[in-house]
């Protein structure tokens, strides 16, 4: 294994996952499991992809993996949707608290963002899957120059001041996993690395 991980359940809820130091060998990685703990070592790589949904994320011990729980996924997406609708509602809130002028268009403005993040939280709720759900967050790409979502994620991931850059990232990063290589989208260097 080149890139090994220790996962293991956490203690309330999830799964915790040790990132070894390099030369460590999976023995001694392995002391930091608490005693009588089921652990499995893995492959850097069979981690999911992204860590958008990283609280969803469950250790299977039967399995050897770790699974992103889909309930807890959607439970996840609909935090991101209405951090996404507070953050878009916040300029007109304070219109209408402080009796600004333009009321009556803030009012305007915060039902088609009411109505918008209603068709979203209906979206999100019609997902199936945890691609699904990146999708339905990403929702109105691609634009109309951009044949492809792959093109679509190629001008998206380089934006890395827009607030959904994790999102475009992590989703840009599912479809190179079944992409041919020579075929990926070019992502930029994590941060930590």
């Amino acid at each position: 294994m080149s890139e090994f991980r220790i996962v293991f359940p956490a203690l309330a809820d999830g799964v915790r996952v040790f990132v070894p130091s390099p030369g460590v060998s999976v023995e001694e990685a392995a002391t930091v499991v608490p005693d009588g703990v089921a652990y499995s070592v893995i492959d850097a790589e069979d981690l999911p992809p992204d860590r958008i949904f990283r609280s969803a994320w469950e250790f299977d011990p039967d399995n050897h993996c770790v699974r992103e729980n889909p309930v807890k996924c959607k439970d996840v997406a609909h935090e991101i949707r209405r951090a996404k609708r507070a953050a878009e509602f916040a300029p007109h809130d304070d219109v209408i608290a402080n009796r600004l002028p333009g009321e009556q268009q803030a009012e305007a403005a915060r039902q088609e963002i009411r109505k918008k993040y209603a068709e979203l939280q209906e979206q999100i709720d019609a997902c199936e899957c945890v691609d699904d759900l990146l999708a339905a967050l990403v929702g109105g790409w691609p634009q109309s120059d951009e044949w492809t979502i792959s093109q679509c994620l190629g001008h998206l991931v380089k934006d890395t001041e827009h607030p959904d850059h994790a999102l475009f990232v992590a989703l840009a990063g599912r479809i190179n996993r079944v992409s041919p290589k020579g075929q990926h989208i070019p992502l930029p260097e994590p941060a930590d690395a």
